[in-house]
């Protein structure tokens, strides 16, 4: 059942009027009006002031004796979650923080608190409002994820920043073992990456999945992120869970600025000598990265590789071809055709 749809029918004249912050109509209909009557949505007279910035209207709502003022959306909303999400001016929340205790740490049905909502969004303001009435700093939501993950996820720089010098940790895991770096890498912001780094004890920390931060940079091309873990000690020798390292993972996302830069830091031994094979397969293909693995000084002979490939072809003039090996110069002589 969607819970975020509004159903007009299903709302009373309180929680219009304090949509609307019509306060004189506020004021007659709560001496008559249960102020905890709620739409289909589970949403109060007060949730509706919160939400639309209806800030005098919320005042007589918090007021009022009957008013249960922690009271929660179908989907765990709190007024102040709702305040944050539609990211007004300060007022609102304030008066919520001022009045309703504790209800900083109030999340919804998916465990995300107002300082996720206010980090993930950007908002200096709205965190440290938050910071300042008690908002637990590394409360992790329903995916492990804190405050931090999500500004870091959503290129909150500032947000970081600030989350940082409040005390967040920097290296908690989520549930995929994901830290705030290696989402920050992930989506290759530079200046979130700078923030993380003094607070990081170990560059190359790995998911669950093994990959560390200069893999994930890599996937996403995210070249300037990369230089900059290389020159702060990444290891470019660390293996995933499927045994590929960073050059690799640059081959098979196609990104060869990043491959030329991992190709010289990268130990021979450590390169798998099916490397050029796989570089001249169809859905792997770029001349670029085929070009510097051929100019580099691997030699002639790291490059003398064949695979198992049993096919036979159709049979043409009373010739059937069959074949058992399969070169690198075949792959690309057929990508060439």
């Amino acid at each position: 059942m969607d819970f975020s749809s509004f159903n007009p029918r299903s709302s009373n004249t309180l929680n219009l009027a304090a949509r609307y912050n019509d306060v004189e109509n506020v004021k007659r209909l709560l001496k008559k009006t249960n102020p905890n009557c709620v739409d289909n949505r589970g949403w109060t007279c007060l949730h509706e002031a919160a939400a639309h910035q209806s800030y005098e209207s919320l005042q007589l709502i918090l007021a009022h004796p009957d008013c249960r003022p922690l009271a929660e959306t179908f989907e765990g909303h709190t007024a102040l979650y709702l305040a944050i999400l539609k990211h007004y001016d300060t007022r609102t929340a304030k008066a919520l923080l001022e009045n309703v205790e504790d209800i900083a740490n109030y999340a919804s049905t998916e465990m995300v608190s107002p300082l996720h909502v206010a980090s993930a969004q950007g908002s200096t303001e709205f965190v440290q409002l938050l910071l300042d009435y008690g908002a637990i700093i590394d409360v992790q939501d329903f995916d492990g994820d804190t405050p931090l993950h999500d500004a870091a996820f959503q290129m909150k720089h500032e947000v970081v920043a600030q989350l940082l010098h409040a005390g967040a940790q920097a290296e908690l895991w989520n549930e995929a073992l994901y830290t705030p770096l290696h989402l920050a890498c992930f989506k290759g912001c530079m200046e979130t990456v700078l923030a993380l780094r003094p607070f990081i004890n170990d560059v190359n920390i790995c998911t669950g999945n093994g990959e560390t931060p200069l893999m994930l940079a890599t996937q996403n091309n995210a070249l300037e992120v990369v230089k900059y873990l290389l020159d702060n000690k990444a290891d470019p020798h660390i293996k995933n869970e499927d045994g590929d390292i960073a050059l690799k993972v640059a081959l098979m996302h196609g990104s060869a600025d990043i491959f030329k830069i991992l190709l010289p830091v990268t130990d021979r031994d450590k390169i798998n000598k099916d490397i050029i094979l796989l570089a001249c397969k169809p859905h792997y293909f770029n001349m670029d990265i085929v070009l510097c693995l051929l100019e580099s000084d691997l030699g002639p002979e790291f490059f003398n590789i064949t695979e198992d490939f049993h096919v036979t072809l159709e049979k043409i003039g009373g010739i059937q071809p069959s074949y058992s090996k399969n070169a690198p110069l075949n792959s690309f002589l057929h990508i060439s055709e």
